[in-house]
Protein backbone atom coordinates (compact mmCIF):
# COMPACT_ATOMS: atom_id res chain seq x y z
CA UNK A 1 0.00 0.00 0.00
CA UNK A 2 2.59 2.38 0.97
CA UNK A 3 4.38 1.53 -2.70
CA UNK A 4 0.73 2.86 -4.29
CA UNK A 5 -0.01 5.63 -2.31
CA UNK A 6 3.60 6.54 -3.13
CA UNK A 7 2.90 6.22 -7.01
CA UNK A 8 -0.70 8.02 -6.59
CA UNK A 9 1.49 10.89 -4.93
CA UNK A 10 3.65 11.33 -7.66
CA UNK A 11 0.68 11.16 -10.00
CA UNK A 12 -1.51 13.86 -8.21
CA UNK A 13 1.86 16.51 -8.41
CA UNK A 14 1.96 15.87 -12.48
CA UNK A 15 -1.55 16.46 -12.97
CA UNK A 16 -2.85 19.56 -14.58
CA UNK A 17 -6.68 19.00 -13.31
CA UNK A 18 -7.95 16.26 -11.44
CA UNK A 19 -11.40 14.39 -11.19
CA UNK A 20 -12.51 12.90 -7.52
CA UNK A 21 -15.61 10.65 -8.03
CA UNK A 22 -17.51 8.25 -5.94
CA UNK A 23 -20.59 6.21 -6.89
CA UNK A 24 -23.94 7.57 -7.68
CA UNK A 25 -26.16 8.17 -4.81
CA UNK A 26 -23.39 8.94 -2.65
CA UNK A 27 -23.11 8.21 1.01
CA UNK A 28 -20.88 9.72 4.06
CA UNK A 29 -18.12 7.94 3.47
CA UNK A 30 -17.56 8.31 -0.62
CA UNK A 31 -18.60 12.34 0.48
CA UNK A 32 -16.02 12.12 3.32
CA UNK A 33 -13.34 10.98 1.04
CA UNK A 34 -14.25 13.31 -1.36
CA UNK A 35 -14.08 16.37 0.43
CA UNK A 36 -11.23 15.64 2.59
CA UNK A 37 -9.01 14.66 -0.03
CA UNK A 38 -10.67 18.02 -1.92
CA UNK A 39 -8.88 20.11 1.31
CA UNK A 40 -5.79 18.48 0.57
CA UNK A 41 -5.42 18.93 -3.15
CA UNK A 42 -6.21 22.61 -1.62
CA UNK A 43 -3.01 22.70 -0.11
CA UNK A 44 -1.29 21.32 -2.68
CA UNK A 45 -2.67 23.60 -4.87
CA UNK A 46 -3.71 21.66 -7.69
CA UNK A 47 -6.86 22.65 -9.83
CA UNK A 48 -9.62 19.88 -9.07
CA UNK A 49 -13.36 19.16 -9.44
CA UNK A 50 -15.46 17.38 -6.93
CA UNK A 51 -18.19 15.71 -8.97
CA UNK A 52 -21.62 13.46 -7.92
CA UNK A 53 -23.85 12.11 -10.22
CA UNK A 54 -26.76 12.29 -8.02
CA UNK A 55 -27.82 15.11 -5.81
CA UNK A 56 -25.94 15.15 -2.20
CA UNK A 57 -28.32 13.88 0.33
CA UNK A 58 -29.99 16.29 2.40
CA UNK A 59 -28.71 14.43 5.47
CA UNK A 60 -25.15 15.42 4.15
CA UNK A 61 -25.65 19.27 3.42
CA UNK A 62 -23.87 19.77 6.84
CA UNK A 63 -20.54 18.99 5.70
CA UNK A 64 -18.04 21.47 5.27
CA UNK A 65 -17.25 22.18 1.62
CA UNK A 66 -20.46 20.66 0.17
CA UNK A 67 -21.09 23.00 -1.96
CA UNK A 68 -17.56 22.16 -3.94
CA UNK A 69 -19.68 19.63 -5.48
CA UNK A 70 -20.43 19.66 -9.45
CA UNK A 71 -23.61 17.76 -9.95
CA UNK A 72 -25.17 15.90 -13.01
CA UNK A 73 -24.23 13.62 -15.18
CA UNK A 74 -24.01 15.93 -17.80
CA UNK A 75 -21.79 18.81 -16.52
CA UNK A 76 -18.29 17.29 -16.44
CA UNK A 77 -16.13 17.14 -19.49
CA UNK A 78 -13.78 14.30 -19.01
CA UNK A 79 -11.37 15.68 -21.25
CA UNK A 80 -10.69 18.53 -19.18
CA UNK A 81 -9.36 16.04 -16.35
CA UNK A 82 -6.05 14.01 -16.97
CA UNK A 83 -6.81 12.09 -13.38
CA UNK A 84 -9.88 10.66 -11.94
CA UNK A 85 -9.38 9.21 -8.94
CA UNK A 86 -12.74 7.22 -7.92
CA UNK A 87 -13.47 6.61 -3.59
CA UNK A 88 -15.48 3.76 -2.30
CA UNK A 89 -16.61 3.43 -5.80
CA UNK A 90 -17.07 -0.73 -5.21
CA UNK A 91 -17.17 -1.18 -9.68
CA UNK A 92 -16.23 1.23 -11.83
CA UNK A 93 -19.15 0.96 -13.69
CA UNK A 94 -21.12 3.02 -10.97
CA UNK A 95 -19.25 6.11 -11.73
CA UNK A 96 -21.39 6.77 -15.15
CA UNK A 97 -18.03 6.95 -16.58
CA UNK A 98 -16.88 3.81 -17.47
CA UNK A 99 -17.53 3.62 -20.89
CA UNK A 100 -15.95 7.29 -21.34
CA UNK A 101 -13.22 5.92 -19.38
CA UNK A 102 -12.78 3.00 -21.48
CA UNK A 103 -12.61 5.16 -25.17
CA UNK A 104 -9.99 7.68 -23.26
CA UNK A 105 -7.69 4.90 -21.61
CA UNK A 106 -4.93 6.41 -22.97
CA UNK A 107 -6.09 10.32 -22.08
CA UNK A 108 -7.01 9.82 -18.67
CA UNK A 109 -5.10 8.35 -15.56
CA UNK A 110 -7.55 6.48 -13.46
CA UNK A 111 -7.08 6.06 -9.19
CA UNK A 112 -8.90 3.83 -7.19
CA UNK A 113 -8.83 4.30 -3.68
CA UNK A 114 -11.62 1.73 -1.72
CA UNK A 115 -12.08 -0.76 1.23
CA UNK A 116 -14.62 -2.86 -1.17
CA UNK A 117 -13.41 -5.65 -3.47
CA UNK A 118 -13.41 -2.97 -6.32
CA UNK A 119 -14.56 -4.21 -10.18
CA UNK A 120 -11.78 -2.49 -12.25
CA UNK A 121 -13.08 -3.26 -15.83
CA UNK A 122 -15.53 -2.31 -18.51
CA UNK A 123 -16.87 -5.10 -20.98
CA UNK A 124 -13.07 -7.01 -20.13
CA UNK A 125 -10.78 -3.92 -20.37
CA UNK A 126 -9.19 -2.54 -16.66
CA UNK A 127 -9.43 0.90 -16.99
CA UNK A 128 -8.03 1.79 -13.53
CA UNK A 129 -4.08 2.21 -13.03
CA UNK A 130 -3.29 2.52 -9.54
CA UNK A 131 -5.90 0.43 -6.76
CA UNK A 132 -5.42 0.27 -3.49
CA UNK A 133 -7.79 -1.38 -2.04
CA UNK A 134 -8.37 -2.77 1.77
CA UNK A 135 -10.99 -4.99 2.69
CA UNK A 136 -10.36 -4.76 6.44
CA UNK A 137 -10.52 -1.18 6.54
CA UNK A 138 -13.49 -0.06 8.12
CA UNK A 139 -14.25 2.78 5.59
CA UNK A 140 -12.44 4.29 2.61
CA UNK A 141 -11.83 7.55 4.69
CA UNK A 142 -9.66 5.52 7.08
CA UNK A 143 -7.61 4.70 3.91
CA UNK A 144 -7.69 8.54 2.92
CA UNK A 145 -6.08 9.40 6.59
CA UNK A 146 -3.25 6.72 6.03
CA UNK A 147 -2.80 8.43 2.82
CA UNK A 148 -2.63 12.11 4.62
CA UNK A 149 -0.41 10.39 7.08
CA UNK A 150 2.40 8.96 4.79
CA UNK A 151 2.63 12.22 2.64
CA UNK A 152 3.02 14.54 5.72
CA UNK A 153 -0.60 16.49 5.44
CA UNK A 154 -1.77 17.85 8.77
CA UNK A 155 -5.88 17.90 8.61
CA UNK A 156 -8.13 20.76 9.33
CA UNK A 157 -10.97 20.73 11.39
CA UNK A 158 -13.13 20.73 8.34
CA UNK A 159 -11.47 17.81 6.66
CA UNK A 160 -11.07 15.99 9.90
CA UNK A 161 -15.04 16.02 10.33
CA UNK A 162 -15.39 14.76 6.55
CA UNK A 163 -13.05 11.80 7.48
CA UNK A 164 -14.99 10.96 10.77
CA UNK A 165 -18.27 11.24 8.98
CA UNK A 166 -17.01 8.19 6.36
CA UNK A 167 -15.98 6.89 9.24
CA UNK A 168 -18.40 6.66 11.84
CA UNK A 169 -21.50 6.37 9.10
CA UNK A 170 -19.80 2.98 7.76
CA UNK A 171 -19.37 1.70 11.72
CA UNK A 172 -22.86 2.83 12.65
CA UNK A 173 -21.54 5.08 14.85
CA UNK A 174 -18.37 2.62 15.60
CA UNK A 175 -21.44 -0.13 16.39
CA UNK A 176 -21.32 -2.49 14.18
CA UNK A 177 -19.53 -5.44 12.61
CA UNK A 178 -17.48 -3.42 10.65
CA UNK A 179 -15.89 -1.67 14.06
CA UNK A 180 -12.29 -2.37 14.86
CA UNK A 181 -9.23 -0.79 17.42
CA UNK A 182 -7.58 0.48 13.89
CA UNK A 183 -11.31 2.39 13.66
CA UNK A 184 -11.93 3.52 17.09
CA UNK A 185 -7.79 4.44 16.89
CA UNK A 186 -8.60 7.02 14.01
CA UNK A 187 -11.82 8.39 15.85
CA UNK A 188 -10.05 9.37 18.52
CA UNK A 189 -7.09 10.97 16.16
CA UNK A 190 -10.10 13.12 14.64
CA UNK A 191 -11.25 14.15 17.37
CA UNK A 192 -8.00 15.49 18.48
CA UNK A 193 -7.70 17.59 15.01
CA UNK A 194 -10.81 18.94 15.74
CA UNK A 195 -13.79 16.65 13.81
CA UNK A 196 -17.37 17.70 14.77
CA UNK A 197 -18.70 14.65 15.99
CA UNK A 198 -21.68 15.75 17.64
CA UNK A 199 -22.89 17.16 14.91
CA UNK A 200 -21.93 14.55 12.85
CA UNK A 201 -24.37 12.28 14.61
CA UNK A 202 -26.74 14.89 14.95
CA UNK A 203 -27.03 14.97 11.50
CA UNK A 204 -26.65 11.21 10.19
CA UNK A 205 -28.23 9.78 13.01
CA UNK A 206 -30.33 11.70 15.24
CA UNK A 207 -32.21 14.48 13.19
CA UNK A 208 -35.37 12.82 11.16
CA UNK A 209 -38.04 15.04 9.78
CA UNK A 210 -41.70 14.15 10.68
CA UNK A 211 -42.27 13.36 6.71
CA UNK A 212 -39.22 11.04 7.05
CA UNK A 213 -40.35 8.74 10.13
CA UNK A 214 -44.09 8.63 8.68
CA UNK A 215 -42.12 6.84 5.92
CA UNK A 216 -40.11 5.12 7.77
CA UNK A 217 -43.39 3.89 9.79
CA UNK A 218 -44.62 2.53 6.65
CA UNK A 219 -41.39 0.16 6.24
CA UNK A 220 -41.78 -1.42 9.65
CA UNK A 221 -45.53 -1.99 9.12
CA UNK A 222 -44.68 -3.96 6.13
CA UNK A 223 -42.22 -6.08 7.80
CA UNK A 224 -42.35 -9.71 6.86
CA UNK A 225 -39.81 -12.76 8.22
CA UNK A 226 -39.65 -15.98 6.83
CA UNK A 227 -39.80 -18.67 9.55
CA UNK A 228 -36.81 -20.95 7.36
CA UNK A 229 -34.23 -18.62 6.64
CA UNK A 230 -34.80 -15.82 9.14
CA UNK A 231 -34.47 -13.50 6.59
CA UNK A 232 -36.27 -10.42 7.24
CA UNK A 233 -37.87 -8.36 4.48
CA UNK A 234 -39.88 -4.95 3.77
CA UNK A 235 -40.81 -3.18 0.99
CA UNK A 236 -41.22 0.78 0.07
CA UNK A 237 -43.27 2.07 -3.14
CA UNK A 238 -43.16 5.04 -5.19
CA UNK A 239 -46.23 6.05 -3.69
CA UNK A 240 -45.45 5.83 -0.25
CA UNK A 241 -42.75 8.78 -1.49
CA UNK A 242 -45.67 10.52 -2.83
CA UNK A 243 -47.83 10.47 -0.34
CA UNK A 244 -45.19 11.27 2.73
CA UNK A 245 -44.10 14.32 0.97
CA UNK A 246 -40.21 13.08 1.10
CA UNK A 247 -37.55 11.76 -1.53
CA UNK A 248 -35.77 8.60 -1.86
CA UNK A 249 -33.41 10.00 0.79
CA UNK A 250 -35.91 9.56 3.64
CA UNK A 251 -35.21 6.03 3.14
CA UNK A 252 -31.66 6.02 4.05
CA UNK A 253 -30.78 3.93 6.97
CA UNK A 254 -33.99 2.23 7.64
CA UNK A 255 -31.74 -0.75 6.59
CA UNK A 256 -29.16 -0.12 9.40
CA UNK A 257 -32.12 0.13 11.59
CA UNK A 258 -33.34 -2.50 10.70
CA UNK A 259 -29.99 -4.74 11.31
CA UNK A 260 -30.66 -4.59 15.13
CA UNK A 261 -33.94 -6.02 15.12
CA UNK A 262 -33.83 -9.44 17.46
CA UNK A 263 -33.90 -12.73 15.37
CA UNK A 264 -32.99 -11.35 11.96
CA UNK A 265 -30.56 -13.54 10.59
CA UNK A 266 -30.89 -11.15 7.01
CA UNK A 267 -32.46 -8.18 6.45
CA UNK A 268 -33.26 -6.87 3.09
CA UNK A 269 -35.09 -3.23 2.30
CA UNK A 270 -36.78 -3.49 -0.92
CA UNK A 271 -37.36 0.02 -2.86
CA UNK A 272 -39.08 0.58 -5.92
CA UNK A 273 -37.63 2.99 -8.16
CA UNK A 274 -38.81 4.97 -11.47
CA UNK A 275 -38.14 2.84 -14.41
CA UNK A 276 -39.65 -0.53 -13.33
CA UNK A 277 -36.34 -0.68 -11.14
CA UNK A 278 -36.26 -2.10 -7.55
CA UNK A 279 -33.43 -1.51 -5.29
CA UNK A 280 -32.11 -3.88 -2.52
CA UNK A 281 -30.49 -3.21 0.37
CA UNK A 282 -28.89 -6.07 2.93
CA UNK A 283 -27.18 -5.66 5.99
CA UNK A 284 -26.64 -9.27 8.78
CA UNK A 285 -25.31 -9.11 11.96
CA UNK A 286 -24.80 -13.27 11.69
CA UNK A 287 -21.04 -14.82 12.26
CA UNK A 288 -21.96 -16.56 8.78
CA UNK A 289 -23.85 -13.96 7.11
CA UNK A 290 -22.87 -13.24 3.54
CA UNK A 291 -24.83 -10.41 1.79
CA UNK A 292 -22.58 -9.60 -0.69
CA UNK A 293 -22.45 -12.55 -2.71
CA UNK A 294 -26.24 -12.47 -2.87
CA UNK A 295 -26.05 -8.97 -4.43
CA UNK A 296 -23.25 -9.77 -7.00
CA UNK A 297 -25.17 -12.50 -8.37
CA UNK A 298 -27.97 -9.80 -9.46
CA UNK A 299 -24.90 -7.20 -10.64
CA UNK A 300 -24.96 -5.33 -7.58
CA UNK A 301 -21.87 -5.67 -4.41
CA UNK A 302 -20.26 -4.18 -1.18
CA UNK A 303 -19.45 -5.79 1.93
CA UNK A 304 -20.38 -9.28 3.70
CA UNK A 305 -22.49 -7.50 6.18
CA UNK A 306 -23.71 -4.72 4.51
CA UNK A 307 -24.60 -5.10 0.44
CA UNK A 308 -27.41 -4.66 -2.37
CA UNK A 309 -28.10 -4.06 -5.88
CA UNK A 310 -30.79 -3.06 -8.74
CA UNK A 311 -32.33 -5.04 -11.09
CA UNK A 312 -35.36 -4.60 -13.53
CA UNK A 313 -38.56 -5.85 -11.85
CA UNK A 314 -41.82 -5.41 -9.68
CA UNK A 315 -42.15 -5.53 -5.91
CA UNK A 316 -44.89 -7.83 -4.82
CA UNK A 317 -45.94 -9.20 -1.25
CA UNK A 318 -45.52 -13.38 -0.73
CA UNK A 319 -46.83 -15.08 2.26
CA UNK A 320 -43.00 -14.90 4.39
CA UNK A 321 -41.54 -12.20 2.35
CA UNK A 322 -41.48 -9.27 -0.73
CA UNK A 323 -39.90 -10.79 -3.67
CA UNK A 324 -39.04 -8.87 -7.17
CA UNK A 325 -41.08 -10.47 -9.81
CA UNK A 326 -39.45 -10.01 -13.64
CA UNK A 327 -41.87 -11.33 -16.18
CA UNK A 328 -44.10 -12.59 -13.21
CA UNK A 329 -41.49 -14.97 -11.69
CA UNK A 330 -39.78 -14.76 -8.69
CA UNK A 331 -36.22 -13.26 -9.03
CA UNK A 332 -34.40 -16.34 -8.14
Amino acid sequence: MKNHFKEIERTLQGAGRILLASHENPDGDGLGSMLAFSYYLDVQQIPHTCFSTHPIPRMYHFLPGITRFTVGEDTIALSDHDVVVFFDIGDVKRSRFADRLRQQKEKTKVINIDHHPTKMDVDGVNVVDIAVIDTAASATTQMVHQYFELVGHTLNQAAATCLMTGLATDTGNFSNLGTTEESMWLGSKLLLSGARFNRITLQTLKSKPLADLKLWGRALERLKEDPKTKMVTTALFLKDLEECGVNEDAAEGISNFLNELEGGKIICVFREKEGGEVKASMRTTAPDGDVRSIAERFGGGGHMKAAGYTVKGTLVKGENAWEIQQDKKPLI
